[in-house]
């Protein structure tokens, strides 16, 4: 269990607005850091050994979440922008 003292020490990974601006190439990357790094909080605790800071685990796992999804929203946005152009297009032909 967290205490008190604890839970102040642990922030949030990443920001919602502050992945907003940046780009997908730079999310790939981030994403691929933070996939990496849970491997490794994984294999310590496999191993038997507990983490510096138990939290960061699953900080780890929501910041991935995050990316995961503003990823996915990016595309669904990009798949409808090009679905009205197609539309746009086929209407002026």
């Amino acid at each position: 269990m967290i205490k008190r003292s604890q839970k102040k020490i642990i922030m949030a990974l990443i920001n919602r607005k502050e992945i907003k601006t940046v780009s997908p190439a730079d999310l790939y990357i981030k994403l691929a850091e933070l996939e990496k790094e849970l491997m490794k909080y994984n294999a310590q605790i496999a191993m038997g050994t507990i983490p510096k800071n138990p939290g960061i685990v699953s900080e780890t796992k929501k910041a991935i979440a995050k990316i995961k999804t503003l990823l996915h929203e990016k595309e669904i946005k990009t798949e409808k922008f090009v679905e009205e152009k197609k539309k746009d297009d086929r209407r002026l032909s």
